[in-house]
């Protein structure tokens, strides 16, 4: 007799009657320890056994493969899929970011604020990829991915921090005015940038190459983001509050504003705003909905 421990490896087990014998299962897993000298070699290795059982003689097996190396290809494919829409979904962006800066009162609104503040994300990026190089840190396709997580948690910090500091008046001084900025936006950034980072720095232990590499870009972009958020936002909020001190316009900083100029269409969009919010507020307080 033959005896060989069979628990890891055969699933759905379906017994003879009164005995422990495996009378027959549905699903089988055969793990392959193999190396090769290189990793291409290995790679097309893999690529060849998909081809084989995808034959007709193969065709009563559902057969499935699953490598690291598999992975690793895979992660750089989308990657590159992921890479030419890259540009116009940052154009995209920016462009609402800039959009949602105009207010109702010209002097409080903030384009220029809002282009920079989306520009950091992007700079952040950039330096975290320069020094990730320099040490050493081989760049990879999958790493383009990173440029919009670090985008979209860079821009959720704009428009969080140039809330806090609208809801300031225009005559506070502009240290202190900065103060309470980051007092009542400071927490809500760190906890948003601390949990991001940490849920990439989870990754860096993958033994995935692709995986760790783009926790690696991510988790150190996010981190340089935030302070390039707390120490280059808020000097751009400091120039923009000298500007609304005295009284230029957002747009064109050189031009004096006119105090009594108003946006009808911000306001319009205002009033539909507040009008959507009351009847989403009615609608979710309703003892059906609740």
């Amino acid at each position: 007799f033959f005896f060989y421990f069979s628990g890891n490896n055969v699933y759905s087990v379906e017994l003879k009657e009164g005995t422990n014998f495996i009378k027959s299962f549905s699903t089988a897993v055969i793990e392959l320890f193999i190396s090769a000298p290189e990793e291409k070699i290995l790679y097309e290795w893999q690529l060849e056994i998909k081809r084989q059982y995808n034959e007709e003689e193969f065709r009563l097996f559902t057969i499935g493969l699953t490598s690291d190396c598999l992975v690793s290809a895979e992660v750089r494919r989308m990657g590159l899929e992921t890479t030419p829409v890259l540009f116009g979904s940052i154009c995209i962006m920016i462009l609402f970011v800039v959009v949602t800066s105009i207010r109702e009162n010209p002097l409080k609104s903030k384009p220029w604020e809002s282009l920079i503040g989306s520009l950091i994300p992007i700079l952040a990026i950039l330096m975290s990829t320069g020094i990730l190089s320099l040490c050493g840190l081989r760049y990879q396709s999958i790493v383009a991915v990173t440029y919009f997580l670090v985008l979209s948690v860079g821009v959720d910090d704009v428009f969080i921090i140039l809330r806090a500091w609208d809801r300031i008046s225009i005559a506070t001084p502009i240290p202190e005015r900065l103060a309470k900025t980051l007092e009542n936006a400071g927490p809500s950034i760190t906890i948003s940038s601390l949990t991001n980072a940490l849920s990439f720095g989870i990754g860096i232990f993958s033994s995935t190459p692709a995986v760790r590499t783009f926790s690696i870009y991510s988790c150190f972009a996010i981190i340089v983001c935030y302070f390039f958020q707390l120490i280059l936002f808020t000097a751009v909020l400091a120039v923009s509050g000298k500007r609304e001190q005295n009284n230029y316009q957002a747009l064109f900083c050189c031009l004096k504003a006119d105090p009594r100029a108003r946006n009808r269409t911000a306001e319009k969009i205002t009033q539909f705003q507040s009008w959507l919010i009351k009847l989403w507020s009615f609608i979710i307080t309703t003892w059906s909905a609740r």
